[in-house]
């Protein structure tokens, strides 16, 4: 009986080193998940962009075969230059880096949030005797980046064609300008309703928008032309479908998007009536910045 016992502790001590083998083996072929970074243009601080973007890129990485890197850039030049480099996988941009770095074959166009247009505004501190566009003549006004379309361009084309005369300053970012104004480091910022809306009310609530436009096209979610086409379709599919996904829901909602709908390149071809304008603004706000104090 001893010996029966010696010959099935032997099987059985086989079959477990056996069975530890194969699952070792295993686990060296298992397949890593595929990175995918995801750069998000730096309207807020890292800090804040980290905080509001991560939750989502995790849970999307736990849903799927992927894992998703949240990456942003210190500045809006960075972030350009980031672009033309192909750093991202998946970049979230404005409209008019969008048209660039589509016609440069960097990036295209897989989706963007319904009913979501940029809305570029102007704000004052909510004491400030600066009611309207019209009371900034002559005015010192603090701009996240000289290439910022919904904070900086589409207002200081407004201002240009209403013939009202401003100096300009810039910061990094739309939550830093939203907070000089809030504590009366300067009398007029530029950002966007949704950047606004994000913000922590103790800011906003120091503050009151003076001018706001119809809206320009919304951000665009894009693939670099290095990503393969079959990736593409499964991270379309991945990003729409969570859109809509109760799950999802307040993650989105955080990020100031609603559902994402499918789109391509055209969806922005009315834009394009504006570009080469806005191409001549882009070059003469870098040619000036070396007039500009910048804030760090």
């Amino acid at each position: 009986m001893s010996s029966n016992k010696a010959r099935f502790n032997h099987a059985s001590f086989k079959s477990s080193v056996f069975w530890l083998l194969l699952t070792f083996s295993a686990s060296l072929y298992a397949k890593e998940p595929l990175s995918i970074v995801v750069g998000v243009a730096p309207e807020e601080s890292a800090l804040l962009a980290a905080h509001n973007w991560v939750p989502l890129l995790r849970k999307m990485s736990k849903d799927s075969e992927y894992r998703f890197v949240f990456r942003t850039a210190r500045s809006i030049l960075e972030f350009e230059r980031n672009l033309q480099k192909q750093v991202y996988d998946v970049a979230y941009m404005n409209p008019y880096q969008f048209i660039n770095f589509s016609r440069e074959d960097k990036y295209k166009a897989f989706a963007v949030s319904q009913s979501n247009r940029t809305i570029p505004l102007l704000f004052a501190h909510r004491d400030d005797d600066i009611d309207s566009i019209e009371d900034l003549d002559g005015e010192l006004v603090l701009f996240p980046s000289p290439v910022s379309i919904g904070a900086t361009v589409v207002p200081k084309l407004e201002l240009e064609k209403r013939q009202i005369s401003i100096r300009s300053n810039y910061s990094l970012t739309h939550d830093s300008v939203y907070k000089h104004v809030a504590y009366k480091v300067n009398r007029v910022g530029g950002g966007t309703k949704r950047t606004f809306e994000l913000m922590d009310s103790l800011i906003t609530n120091r503050l009151k928008i003076i001018w706001k436009s119809d809206g320009i096209p919304p951000f665009a979610f894009a693939f670099s032309t290095k990503v393969k086409q079959t990736e593409k379709n499964k991270i379309e599919r991945l990003f729409v479908n969570a859109s809509k996904d109760k799950a999802y829901l307040e993650m989105f909602k955080r990020l100031g998007l609603g559902k994402l709908m499918v789109v391509n390149d055209h969806y922005w071809n009315d834009f394009l009536k504006d570009i080469d304008l806005l191409n001549s603004a882009k070059s003469a706000y870098e040619d000036n910045q070396s007039d500009s104090r910048r804030y760090y």
